[in-house]
């Protein structure tokens, strides 16, 4: 399918407002992890060993789970938004779509052709069950 400039641009336009969201959200998770209380009882609690290994203090556990969140978010990432242009980039827009990050009035802004493309898209997924019929 040909995409017209204009439909391009709303194209970049809308995944960029979507990787903010996504962005926004993650780091707001991240805050709310890295701010989550520590009571001091663990904060005292002696070095120990498990089967000869130590066991990991709690300010560790806190870095490992970031740690493991903000790998697990860069993948996500690379795989949705890294060399997103093209066809690729009406996949995205679906993929926001099925993620609610972006909406019907969102593509209500394409042409005429496009917006029936991603309309026949969204009847297709409502019969396969991947959109709840509002």
């Amino acid at each position: 399918m040909e995409v017209s400039k204009k439909d391009k641009r709303i194209c970049r336009e809308l995944i960029h407002r979507a990787l903010e969201k996504e962005c926004e959200r993650f780091v707001k998770s991240i805050q709310r992890l890295a701010s989550k209380p520590i009571p001091l009882a663990v904060l005292n609690e002696p070095y120990r060993e498990d089967n000869g290994r130590s066991v990991e203090g709690p300010w560790h556990k806190i870095y490992i789970q970031i740690f493991k969140r903000v790998h697990n978010y860069d993948r996500h990432v690379a795989h949705r938004y890294n060399n997103c242009y093209g066809s690729h980039q009406l996949n995205v827009i679906k993929e926001l779509y099925l993620d609610k990050l972006v909406t019907d009035e969102d593509l209500q802004r394409f042409n005429q052709p496009l917006r029936d493309h991603f309309n026949e898209w969204i009847k297709l997924c409502k019969l396969y069950g991947e959109i709840d019929d509002d």
